[in-house]
């Protein structure tokens, strides 16, 4: 068995922003080959690229949020609008098993590198497309960004408070879920071409992921009552699922079966509001809710004078689902998430030093999936890479020469 899932999958990054490198960042992390093609003279966008683009925080030249999207993989530079990296890149299609690409439909067409094109040159090839709106329908050729898929996706229409503006969710939900959706497809298409011997090309969008990740929601909203903006509550939960501040800090409670809300009024010494025929069933606790919500006032009291870790301690305690809001800091120093869950781990990087990345939310207790190698400078593989098509280092000193191909300097950790 192999030491990682997708060992000996080659694939090829071309890819920005976060809607496509966080795809081939699991791949990377499942053991792929990854190979990110990056332009020499232009970065893709400001906010992903290279520090030097943006000034933005770094170690040694390397961007926090740029390796946190592109550990692990091989970094090489094609200036797609010359002819010889045009050819280079043909090559590399011959014997790559999977592309990704986010870009706007048509540009990699316009080099010669659509999916008919490249289906020619390599009939196995697993051709993965995420975009704004997908490759076809009203709006495929405009580009597409996260608040943009949670928008028309409907999200933002139910997230804030009543009377608020629609509100889009800070993290950015939609580039997530198109590359956790571009990801699956590229696994299940590799599954296929073991069947069949033949590549595919997979299709699909920031909008249309934040569509099917509102299965809950929509089934609501299209076949029974229209849902409205009701802040942290749930208005067909009876509940509480809200939030609520102690004396230090802030947490969120949940109770969706009427034993969790049992436990509950008794951790808090009141049995008696399990009785109350506001309170009595799910439904009379949504209604309420809806109404004038007593309950929320009636839990906020109590909590007023307590901190959050005593909340936490009594109410878990009582198996009630209760927790704190952690912020960005609590999240790293938490021993659940840092240690127990390496959801932060080191990388190497090419200068010898180390970065602390987000590690990977899936665990498998037959393959390793943890991050190894911060993403190299910029071409840093580019010889490995072109040398490995029978390019000449001639040849490669002839092209950087002319700005086809470029690679930064190793920053030294000394």
């Amino acid at each position: 068995m192999s030491e990682r899932v997708l060992e000996g999958v080659k694939v090829l990054d071309f890819t920005v922003a976060l809607a496509g490198p966080y795809s081939t960042l699991m791949m990377a992390a499942m053991g792929a080959d990854v190979i990110k093609i990056e332009n020499p003279k232009t970065p893709p966008l400001e906010f992903a690229n290279r520090p030097g683009a943006t000034g933005g925080d770094n170690v040694d030249g390397i961007g926090y949020f740029f390796s946190n999207v592109n550990a692990d993989k091989k970094a090489i530079t094609l200036n797609m609008k010359s002819e010889e990296c045009q050819e280079i890149f043909r090559k590399m299609v011959a014997e790559a098993d999977v592309l990704v690409e986010n870009n706007r439909p048509g540009v990699l067409a316009k080099f010669g590198f659509d999916y008919e094109s490249c289906a020619k040159i390599n009939p196995r090839l697993i051709y993965a497309s995420g975009s704004g709106f997908g490759q076809s329908g009203l709006y495929w050729k405009f580009p597409g960004y996260d608040i943009v898929g949670q928008a028309m996706g409907g999200a933002m229409s139910i997230t804030g408070f009543p009377g608020d503006a629609p509100t889009n969710a800070g993290p950015s939900f939609s580039d997530c879920s198109v590359s956790v959706n571009l990801c699956a497809a590229v696994i299940a298409a590799l599954l296929n071409r073991e069947e069949t011997g033949k590549g595919s090309h997979i299709d699909t969008s920031l909008v249309d992921g934040v569509v099917t990740d509102q299965r809950y929601q929509l089934a609501h909203a299209l076949f029974g009552e229209g849902l409205k903006q009701t802040g942290n509550r749930v208005d067909r939960i009876g509940g509480p699922r809200d939030g609520y501040y102690a004396a230090d800090g802030y947490f969120v409670i949940e109770c969706t079966t009427q034993a969790e809300f049992e436990a509950l009024c008794s951790a808090m010494g009141m049995d008696g509001l399990a009785s109350d025929p506001r309170f009595a069933t799910p439904q009379a606790r949504q209604a309420s809710a809806n109404a004038d919500d007593p309950l929320k006032e009636i839990i906020s009291g109590w909590a007023a004078d307590k901190t959050v870790a005593d909340i936490m301690q009594t109410l878990q305690g009582a198996d009630v689902p209760a927790f704190p809001v952690y912020n960005y800091k609590d999240i790293y120093e938490s021993e659940h998430f840092h240690d127990a869950r390496q959801m932060f781990v080191p990388v190497e990087m090419e200068n010898g030093n180390e970065m602390i990345v987000t590690g990977m939310p899936i665990k498998m207790s037959t393959y390793d999936t943890s991050l190894r190698k911060c993403i190299p400078y910029l071409g840093s593989d580019n010889e490995e890479i072109f040398e490995g098509l029978g390019y000449t280092r001639e040849q490669l000193d002839e092209f950087r020469s002319r700005g086809v191909i470029a690679e930064e300097e190793v920053v030294s950790h000394e």
